[in-house]
């Protein structure tokens, strides 16, 4: 079954060991678009994801803003056994004040998976344990990732002893 989400409006959730603004798994592909503004925060160590998509192949597009708070704070999270693209026009924002942020997260472990992320927008990630801004992954035999950056990206860690700041990792 195909999944589409197409969202223009304003989305805000709150929860307490899991939140997403705009979740779509399914088994087939799944293609997210959206223009509106996502708030998404939780508030014990739990996960926040502004978007959260899973599928055969999965497609998002933002051009929204999309703001997350929790534990672990993920403003895109697209995972796949086929190939992700993700167009990201908009504005970003991953918080964690005592775990970890992703702005965008992609990872596919398919055989031949074709990861692309392009992003024109802006993406911040601070976590107190790290922070990346864009992370692709393509782990399956003959995998690959790509990764197009013409935006503004921020990452920041705010303990010595965490995993890192990156703005991208691919």
């Amino acid at each position: 079954v195909n999944f589409e989400i197409a969202n223009s409006g304003a989305i805000s959730v709150d929860g307490y060991t899991w939140a997403a603004g705009i979740e779509a798994q399914a088994v087939d592909v799944v293609n997210v678009a959206n223009t509106g503004d996502i708030t998404a925060s939780v508030y014990s160590n739990g996960h926040a994801y502004g978007i959260y998509a899973t599928g055969s192949d999965v497609t998002v597009v933002n051009e929204g803003n999309v703001g997350v708070q929790g534990y672990y704070a993920t403003g895109i999270e697209a995972q796949s056994y086929g190939d992700i693209a993700i167009d990201n026009g908009g504005s970003i924002v991953a918080y964690s004040g005592n775990g970890l942020a992703l702005g965008i997260n992609a990872s596919s472990g398919g055989e031949g998976a074709v990861v692309s992320v392009g992003n024109t927008g802006v993406v911040a990630a601070v976590g107190y344990y790290g922070g990346t801004a864009i992370s692709a992954v393509s782990s399956g035999v003959g995998g690959t990732v790509s990764v197009d950056n013409s935006g503004t990206l921020y990452a920041q860690q705010g303990n010595k002893y965490g995993l890192g700041a990156y703005g991208i990792s691919a």
